[in-house]
């Protein structure tokens, strides 16, 4: 949501989550500028981690991340995880 807020200039949000057949999925939809996701970061000099990040602690708890965007269609991030195979995080 941070980055909704921060860099894409939506309108409107949601944030989804769901439980099923083992899973947690999460969904975080918007409608704002968008961008091309193999584009690299403008600013090589930026602090935070992104979707980058987004993806890599997707991954640590055993599932993925996929993002889909498009200039001018908004954006929707879905991650994934199979809570049977998830490291125990106590």
């Amino acid at each position: 949501m941070n980055n909704v807020v921060k860099h894409s200039a939506a309108t409107e949000a949601s944030v989804t989550v769901r439980r099923e057949d083992g899973r947690v999925a999460l969904t975080v939809r918007d409608n704002g500028k968008g961008f091309v996701p193999e584009t690299p970061r403008p600013n090589p000099d930026f602090a935070g981690f992104g979707l980058v990040g987004i993806s890599e602690r997707a991954t640590l708890l055993g599932g993925h991340a996929t993002i889909q965007s498009e200039p001018g269609r908004g954006t929707t991030i879905d991650i994934s995880i199979d809570l049977r195979h998830a490291p125990d995080v106590h």
